[in-house]
């Protein structure tokens, strides 16, 4: 096998990851699967950038695929929720609009973007269906929890078209703001666990009835 048939594989894992964290209700699994996307996206970066040097992407690896993967399995832990519960948006509904989605974007980027991403639009739509999927987690999702993953995904597609465009950068960038991600991550992890306390659930909605008992 090719690097290139390994490189179409692993943005083939990233849609599958997408789509298959749009179907999930139960939380366990969600967090081990943007694990492995976390993983897939690094993995496809280090194929499309040859010469980067091998120990920032392992670094990125361990953070992605196993540090925050591991506070949030911790914080899943101690607040003792397993699954979402009744979505804003249902389940079934949320993979249609994916896969709906996914078939525009990468028609659109064949059709009207083909000659400026040149053999890279494939490549483009994967990172575009990863924002947007990371996008519809945190908007259509009540748990907290859940709304956390959104934002890791939707970092994923940041950091997958940041390595189209932006050549040997995004690894720097990436190693920079995965500090960050990981320290909002630890923080994240303490106010649901606080939330949880408080109202013996993490759904925000909680957040929302706290407003409007302030208003009264």
């Amino acid at each position: 096998m090719s690097l290139y048939d390994a490189y179409i594989g692993l943005l083939s894992l990233i849609l599958l990851t997408c789509l298959a964290s749009l179907s999930m209700q139960r939380l366990r699994p969600l967090i081990k699967t943007v694990a492995l996307q976390g993983i897939a996206v690094t993995m496809t970066t280090l194929l499309y950038q040859q010469n980067v040097h091998f120990l920032l992407p392992f670094i990125m690896i361990i953070v992605k695929g196993v540090l925050i993967p591991m506070l949030l399995l911790y914080t899943l832990k101690k607040v003792s929720i397993k699954s979402e519960g009744k979505p804003i948006v249902g389940f079934h509904a949320s993979v249609l609009l994916g896969i709906l989605f996914l078939f525009m974007v990468i028609h659109y980027s064949h059709d009207k973007l083909s000659k400026l991403l040149a053999d890279q639009s494939f490549s483009f739509s994967v990172a575009v269906v990863t924002i947007a999927c990371g996008l519809f987690l945190m908007m259509a999702r009540r748990k907290a929890l859940t709304q956390v993953v959104g934002y890791l995904i939707m970092d994923n597609g940041i950091y997958l078209m940041g390595a189209l465009f932006l050549k040997n950068i995004p690894f720097v960038l990436e190693f920079a703001i995965l500090l960050d991600l990981l320290v909002a991550v630890m923080v994240m992890g303490i106010i649901l666990h606080k939330i949880n306390e408080t109202f013996n659930s993490i759904d925000t909605t909680s957040l929302a009835t706290l407003k409007d008992r302030w208003h009264e």
